[in-house]
């Protein structure tokens, strides 16, 4: 069985207090598609806290050139 590298990445966002809203607009707009259409995306997740001021995400992705379908 080959083996192939997996990456993964963990990135940490603060929103302004009233634009939680208008954030998540952009993630879902445009940051997530972006994301999906990488070449080996794999699997994303996004956490935030109570209060919806902070967010993490962590995704994960193959060392593969060949884009996966969706």
């Amino acid at each position: 069985m080959a083996t192939r590298a997996t990456h993964a990445i963990v990135v940490r966002v603060t929103f302004k207090p009233g634009l939680e809203e208008a954030a998540a607009k952009v993630l879902d707009t445009e940051v997530v598609p972006g994301a999906k259409a990488a070449s080996g995306f794999i699997a994303g997740y996004w956490m935030h806290s109570e209060d919806g001021t902070q967010g993490h995400r962590w995704s994960s992705s193959t060392a593969s050139s060949t884009p996966r379908p969706r």
